[in-house]
């Protein structure tokens, strides 16, 4: 077994940027939404302003939206839009947006008898779709997500929340994310926390949040190697 998952008994994933390079779907669904009511942004600036936001935040930063759809309308359209992206992927080519070794992780850690959570930002529908698609749903124990959820991240409800579920503690759990409320929340869960940057690759680095320093890999090849 990997020495960093010694004495680990859950492994609690985020999903969009974490385990898949799903953010430029999301942004291509904000932007298509933003298009409907001539707000311009590329899919690029969508991302650098959003990433790890919710749609929640997205809709009450961006004002000027308000005098055309509701935060539901807005929240609804999105998702429609993004589940078609998603629909519209041959399964093969869904699975290439996985970060690499991700699949082959889960199933290590399922043969170890580990338990594996995702706690996302994304609705429900979103959630459920996206594993479905890549046939790995019904690998997780337990998945959480904003549907769930009264404080959203940076607050660490959601992460406690399904350690709870799960029936493990802080000390047992090791939390990936990949953004910056994303890792405050991990960090303030008492968890052992380790960042994803998917575009690393197969690098490594380290990095700086709240006054703590994390391994930051661009891959989940490290956990599975001499294991």
């Amino acid at each position: 077994m990997n020495e960093a998952l010694r004495g680990i008994n859950s492994v609690i994933f985020d999903m969009d940027g974490t385990i898949l390079d799903s953010e430029p779907l999301h942004a291509r669904a904000i932007q298509e939404v933003f298009a409907k009511y001539q707000i311009e942004m590329t899919t690029i600036e969508i991302m650098n302003r959003y990433v790890g936001w919710g749609d929640d935040n997205v809709y009450k930063d961006k004002t000027e939206l308000h005098k055309h759809i509701s935060h539901e309308e807005f929240i609804n359209q999105k998702d429609t839009i993004l589940l078609k992206i998603v629909d519209d992927y041959e399964e093969e080519d869904f699975l290439n947006l996985f970060a690499k070794d991700f699949l082959s992780l889960i199933k290590y850690l399922k043969e170890s008898k580990i338990l594996i959570s995702i706690v996302s930002a994304s609705a429900r529908i979103t959630v459920n779709s996206f594993l479905k698609k890549a046939n790995i749903l019904e690998k997780f124990d337990y998945t959480l997500t904003r549907d769930e959820v009264f404080e959203t991240k940076p607050s660490p409800a959601c992460y406690l929340s399904a350690m709870r579920k799960l029936k493990t503690k802080s000390i047992e759990t090791i939390i990936f994310e990949d953004s910056d409320h994303g890792l405050i929340s991990a960090l303030s869960s008492g968890a052992k926390v380790f960042a994803i940057d998917l575009k690393l690759n197969d690098k490594s680095t380290l990095k700086d949040i709240n006054n703590h320093t994390l391994q930051t890999n661009g891959n989940y090849s490290w956990l599975i190697m001499n294991s």
